[in-house]
């Protein structure tokens, strides 16, 4: 599985781990990052990218993302960056891959190193390059409900690096080197490591779907162009960019609502939500993926953290918690976008049939978008809404 999946993206090496989070967790400590150091993820993904710097005693300090791509803003990144700043984690969200020509060279410049958080975009490229080759280290996740699906958790690490690809592979497995000069296990672990091995069975499986992978990811780009051809036809919805160096593979379909065309009198997530039970009614689910900004969740905004609360305690250096207000980008996406949900490879052909129905409901919603108006008036004038 490893040297056929490095041999897929394009990278030297490949280690496999226990899961995407695994994966971020070595990364990280490969490259160096310990207490104190400062790793900065986008303020919109899921919670693991940042837990993973906390897992290497790092400390996560959030960027705001682009509105239009939901990636991390490359420009406030560098408004981000200190004196103890280690690494940026470029993270592909939903399957579109960030903009690593601003964060390759940003990362260039302050001397940082780049991590690629792929765990939602296997397949997808950038200017031609497959994500997973990008970056100084490129991470993915293979557990059932991504592009690349197995049977149960694992990971994916890739890089070009003979350092990092040697100390992670004595990281996944207690520190200790595979085997001794004679090739039987010699129980010495040379370095601080975990139980982080992938399990044979994921892996075979993993190997096997990465064949029909390319296949997978073409069909959820024809699903996504059906569903956002309707959009386009819109004036109230509007569908993902794919920029034209990128090949978005649509782990997730994040749509934006036109709040301002609708009714701007009334609060934007009023309106979100009205537009998420009117599409319920038709009988497509959708949801929010993330509901607040990461630092705004509990672990992050309370700096919860390990024994006496390190990493945040850490004497070597300290960040307040982000003001709630500090990612205005973030909030607004959050605000005013729905995900529709196309990550079970199983169900892909099938919902593939299904997408003109889809596209039928929005373009009905559309039409009829007084009601939309009027049921998120509803809830606001209702008590505790």
């Amino acid at each position: 599985m490893e040297r056929a999946y490095a041999s897929y993206v394009g990278a030297r090496f490949c280690v496999g781990v226990g899961s995407g989070t695994a994966a971020l967790h070595v990364s990280l400590s490969a490259l160096g990052v310990g207490p104190g150091d400062e790793v900065i993820v986008p303020a919109l993904t899921f919670s693991g990218t940042a837990a993973a710097v906390l897992h290497a005693q790092g400390i996560p300090v959030f960027a705001d993302i682009c509105e239009d791509t939901y990636n991390i803003d490359a420009r406030d990144a560098a408004h981000r960056i200190t004196e103890r700043t280690k690494a940026i984690v470029a993270v592909h969200l939903h399957g579109n891959p960030a903009d690593m020509n601003a964060l390759r060279e940003l990362a260039r410049r302050r001397s940082l190193a780049l991590v690629e958080d792929a765990a939602q975009a296997v397949g997808s490229s950038y200017q031609g390059r497959k994500v997973g080759s990008l970056g100084d280290v490129a991470c993915a996740s293979i557990m059932p409900l991504k592009n690349l699906a197995s049977v149960g958790e694992g990971g994916l690490l890739t890089t070009d690096s003979d350092d990092v690809h040697s100390i992670a592979v004595r990281m996944r497995s207690f520190g200790e080197d595979t085997t001794g000069p004679s090739g039987e296990r010699v129980y010495d672990s040379k370095i601080l490591g975990w139980n982080y091995r992938l399990s044979p069975f994921v892996a075979a499986v993993a190997k096997s779907q990465l064949s029909r992978l390319d296949e997978y990811n073409e069909t959820r780009r024809a699903s996504a162009k059906t569903i956002s051809d309707a959009l386009a036809q819109t004036s109230v919805f509007s569908p993902p960019i794919e920029q034209d160096r990128s090949r978005h593979v649509y782990h997730l379909y994040r749509f934006s609502i036109r709040t301002d065309i609708l009714a701007p009198e009334l609060p934007a997530h009023a309106l979100r939500d009205a537009v998420k039970d009117t599409l319920l009614a038709e009988g497509i689910p959708t949801g929010q993926y993330q509901t607040v900004p990461v630092p705004e969740q509990t672990l992050f905004r309370a700096r919860v953290g390990h024994g006496r609360g390190c990493p945040w305690t850490c004497p070597f250096g300290r960040r307040a918690p982000a003001e709630p207000d500090a990612f205005p980008q973030t909030q607004r996406v959050l605000d005013r976008t729905l995900v529709l949900f196309l990550h079970n490879p199983g169900a892909l052909v099938t919902a593939t049939k299904h997408m003109g129905l889809v596209a039928h409901a929005f373009q009905k919603m559309a039409e009829n978008r007084k009601s939309i108006v009027a049921r998120a008036a509803e809830s606001v004038r209702r008590p505790g809404a």
